[in-house]
């Protein structure tokens, strides 16, 4: 997320026609977490597929889809499921913690990470 709203800036200062957007599908019930998860995660998850905390896969690619095709978004927010502890429910825009955009932050993550990859983008 937070690498998201430093390339929208990013972005931006270059006069690059292209539009970042965050997204999130929630607690989605896919594959990857009867596969890759602890064994402990594997049964919480199986617990909250049980009780409906989880949602299926579709409902979960709703948020990307939206951002890839919808209008009039925000750039400077994140988009998915507005239930529950943003678990699942009726996709729209969430709420965004302030940390999460603050400028100084961002620039600082930003450039550690080229550091520690060692590759700098080229915008």
């Amino acid at each position: 997320m937070m690498f998201a709203y430093e390339l929208q800036d990013k972005v931006k200062a270059h006069n690059k026609q292209v539009k970042v957007f965050v997204c999130y599908p929630g607690a989605s019930n896919t594959t990857l977490k009867r596969e890759s998860a602890s064994f402990l995660t594997r049964i919480s998850w199986t617990f909250m597929v049980k009780i409906g905390l989880a949602q299926s896969a579709e409902q979960g690619a709703y948020p990307e889809v939206i951002c890839a095709t919808g209008e009039n978004l925000k750039q400077l927010a994140y988009y998915g499921p507005t239930g529950l502890m943003n678990f699942g429910g009726p996709v729209g825009e969430c709420k965004l913690e302030d940390f999460a955009v603050d400028k100084k932050v961002l620039t600082k993550l930003w450039a550690v990470s080229e550091e520690a990859t060692e590759f700098s983008w080229q915008l």
